[in-house]
């Protein structure tokens, strides 16, 4: 079973587009400000997403796969940092980063 990441793709493109503001903005108008409070937004949005999808997304193929281990999807950012600098001193990495995980953390 293979994670369906064509949200990831778009998350990456919204952030990048909104980077071009509206033509002309009058940064004092009242359309200026709903352009940034939307981009503010849509950018929480994607963050809150993207860190969502791939944890569903992956569970369910541990489960299905034939690994003799037992693996456990976490959330990086809310491991302990003690247990986080354990990690950083001795990790592997197991496979390359894909395009989409390159671009997120480009």
């Amino acid at each position: 079973m293979k994670p369906d990441t064509r949200n990831l793709a778009r998350c990456i493109e919204t952030p990048q587009a909104s980077l071009d503001p509206p033509q002309r903005p009058d940064l004092a108008g009242i359309e200026y400000e709903v352009y940034r409070n939307a981009t503010i937004e849509g950018f929480e949005l994607v963050l809150e997403t993207t860190g969502k999808l791939p944890r569903k997304a992956l569970k369910p193929c541990f489960a299905d796969s034939t690994i003799p281990i037992l693996v456990d999807v976490l959330d990086w950012a809310r491991l302990p940092k003690g247990f986080r600098d354990e990690i950083q001193k001795a990790y592997v990495v197991i496979s390359p980063p894909t395009s989409i995980e390159a671009g997120l953390h480009s």
